[in-house]
């Protein structure tokens, strides 16, 4: 199947990023919500809503799993949040990859321990010629992204793909017999 849209979601409680690249152009958002918001599926669907339209026919989501050091209620909130974009890309037929947090760190940085702040840099200085991340939560979502790219054949950054790059994309489950539209731009130009 041609995938025409691929869609990267760094979901969080407080501010999900999102990035999406559809037939060569590029979107950034990042969704706020507040915990002051009852009840908890009201939160989902604010944190969802805006994240649904992006979807296609022919999309692939990449998604940041759910965040490892998260104690307490926090990671119970969290792993709801996860349920519920997995089950809505599921029920909309869309395929998707869950990446952790270590992978899609490795794959920007080539270290599993790059904080925030090397994570929305190193974005800004190697991804801004396709778009500019406002805050970590984007320039995780855009490393999502570029993920979904790069593994279906069309790499956000130019040279050689570096190999620690290719490594973390032969980690994990892709959907398979996928290709990307054949009528896409260059994007590292």
């Amino acid at each position: 199947m041609t995938v025409t849209t691929i869609i990267g979601i760094d979901a969080a409680l407080s501010a999900t990023g999102v990035a999406v690249w559809r037939d060569g152009r590029f979107y950034l958002d990042t969704i706020h919500t507040s915990p002051e918001t009852t009840p908890r599926p009201a939160r989902w669907r604010q944190i969802t809503a805006p994240i649904w339209p992006c979807i296609t026919t022919n999309t692939l989501a990449v998604v940041e799993a759910v965040f490892q050091g998260a104690k307490g209620d926090t990671a119970l909130r969290l792993a709801e949040l996860h349920g519920v974009i997995l089950d809505g890309l599921y029920g909309r037929g869309v395929p998707y990859v869950v990446v952790n947090d270590k992978q899609v760190k490795k794959y920007a940085t080539n270290s599993g321990a790059a904080d925030k702040a090397l994570m929305l840099a190193t974005a800004r200085s190697q991804l801004r010629h396709v778009a500019y991340p406002n805050d970590d939560n984007q320039a995780d979502a855009l490393w999502l992204l570029a993920m979904g790219l790069h593994r279906y054949g069309q790499r956000l950054l130019p040279g050689p793909a570096a190999r620690w790059r290719t490594k973390v994309l032969g980690d994990l489950d892709w959907p398979r017999d996928w290709h990307l539209n054949p009528d896409r731009k260059d994007l590292t130009s």
